[in-house]
């Protein structure tokens, strides 16, 4: 078990630490609330981190959860002050609906990034502050391999997710920027790795045919994610 704790944290600290503004003032960003509860009044914390391993016997692999406290502290407080915050920490990090924005950590691949819960905590009082707080947590999946040797790059941009929609029929994929990619397939609606050679194989041309009985994707929408290795 690889610990993605740390390099996870400090990817999340580097995309956000200075880009988080409110009223052109700049809003610090930490994982200790020391360093900031008596000096600021907004704040982004970036505290309770959970996972599980998923390890295979190709990569460490795990489901890392990262709870982002944005805090607003005042005589008046209000919704809007946290709402502000937090829509400038979704447009950093989902720039796009292809993937997330996380700058690169030594051996850490990160995909599948998506919010999995958002809500305002009760209203508090501390001294003679009040207290307004949003808490939103993050759900990815990460992945350290080997390290061994330099990986193909695709020669061009990544299609990344691939949903129904990009197949030329039920159960194929073309997408030649795949070819001699070393790739692993994860099956986002059944929240796995697929096995090579069992549940996919590749296409000789790029892209892959999915060999899982009963898939259509000329019926059904799916989703899959696809890991550079």
């Amino acid at each position: 078990m690889i610990d993605f704790k740390e390099p996870l944290r400090i990817s999340y600290y580097q995309l956000l630490n200075g880009n988080l503004s409110y009223n052109a003032v700049n809003v610090p960003v930490s994982d200790s609330v020391e360093k900031l509860s008596d000096k600021v009044n907004i704040y982004v914390l970036l505290t309770q981190q959970n996972g599980f391993s998923v390890n295979d016997q190709g990569a460490f692999r795990s489901e890392e959860t990262m709870l982002i406290d944005i805090v607003s502290r005042g005589t008046r407080v209000s919704k809007s002050t946290v709402d502000n915050v937090a829509g400038q920490i979704f447009a950093l990090l989902f720039p796009s609906v292809q993937g997330n924005a996380l700058p690169p950590q030594p051996g850490l691949s990160v995909i599948n990034m998506r919010i999995t819960d958002d809500k305002y905590l009760v209203f508090q009082t501390t001294g003679a502050l009040n207290v307004k707080r949003r808490l939103i947590t993050t759900t990815q999946l990460c992945s350290q391999g080997s390290g061994l040797g330099s990986p193909i790059q695709p020669s061009g941009p990544l299609h990344n997710p691939v949903t129904s929609p990009d197949f030329s029929d039920a159960t194929t994929y073309n997408d030649s920027n795949l070819l001699n990619i070393s790739y692993h397939l994860f099956f986002n609606d059944n929240s796995v790795f697929l096995t090579e050679g069992v549940e996919y194989t590749k296409l000789p041309g790029g892209g892959f045919t999915i060999l899982i009985p009963g898939f259509d994707a000329t019926a059904h929408f799916y989703t899959f994610f696809i890991e550079v290795q």
